[in-house]
């Protein structure tokens, strides 16, 4: 075996792969990681070229909302980075800001469309929930929202989370959708807040139309920011 030099550092003797296993396990719970990993650049050269790898790009938590708000425009570009990295939650909160904010939809759904594609479910859920909206792509939401269905509480609640800290724009309400089944959970004779309200409450609907509908308005409530 090949003696290491006395003069080699700790880091400078372990693997590429082990570096950047240790900076995405320093950085995922950070809540500052943009921040965290410009210190690590600097602090050597092996972990300088570790912080421009692909993979710490692809995988490294991208959520920092501090620099969200002090530097938008510097956060923007860094989930642009990641987002070339194909980091699915730059992509995610991209597709928001393109959609939400500066209103540009079809750059938004398509960031949504790349993260969707390689299983990102609150793409898919955001996504479905914007083309529900409109009766000439419902159909399409229609399928994209029941690859997620058993996922939806959970993708509601961390959607809900997202949007109040980075979306100023209000969504949409839902244009009416009768239902004339009066079990249905969505039915036309029951009023919005005897239900709006309610988690994690099982019911049952007469069709995916009315089960998405219902959805849709409990998002919207849960955001607190719908607009008629």
């Amino acid at each position: 075996m090949k003696k290491t030099r006395k003069d080699q550092s700790g880091i400078s003797s372990l693997p590429p792969e082990l570096l950047e296993e240790i900076l995405l396990e320093a950085l995922a719970a950070s809540p500052t990681p943009i921040k965290d990993i410009r210190y690590f650049r600097e602090t050597c050269k092996d972990f300088h070229a570790t912080c421009s790898s692909k993979r710490v790009g692809k995988y490294m938590n991208v959520e920092d909302w501090i620099m969200y708000w002090q530097d938008k425009q510097g956060y923007l570009g860094f989930l642009q980075s990641c987002a070339e990295s194909e980091n699915v939650n730059a992509l995610f909160l991209l597709g928001l800001e393109e959609m939400f904010n500066l209103r540009r939809f079809d750059i938004g759904l398509h960031h949504l469309q790349l993260a969707a594609s390689q299983g990102h479910i609150l793409s898919k859920y955001i996504r479905g929930l914007s083309l529900f909206h409109d009766e000439s792509t419902r159909l399409h939401a229609i399928d994209l929202l029941n690859e997620v269905s058993n996922n939806t509480h959970q993708c509601r609640k961390l959607a809900s989370q997202i949007f109040s800290k980075m979306i100023w724009q209000k969504w949409p309400s839902l244009p009416f959708i009768r239902c004339e089944d009066l079990s249905c959970g969505t039915s036309a004779l029951e009023e919005d807040n005897q239900w709006l309200h309610e988690e994690q409450v099982k019911r049952r609907f007469c069709s995916d139309l009315c089960k998405w509908a219902h959805e849709y308005k409990m998002f919207v409530n849960m955001r607190y920011l719908s607009v008629c």
